[in-house]
């Protein structure tokens, strides 16, 4: 395995993570509205995941 191979899995796992952890933030944040972080995430990262395509 190469060394990219052997950052990318931690790297992602780490970055997914914090992003989870900071969509749970902003929703706390935002009140108690009802949202779901689920939703949440998927507004955020839908738009980034198509930039990246």
């Amino acid at each position: 395995m190469s060394i990219s191979r052997l950052f990318l899995l931690p790297a992602s796992a780490a970055f997914g993570g914090m992003f989870l952890v900071i969509c749970d933030c902003l929703r706390r944040v935002l009140g108690s509205t009802g949202v779901p972080v689920g939703v949440l995430s998927e507004v955020i990262g839908s738009p980034l995941f198509l930039y990246m395509l």
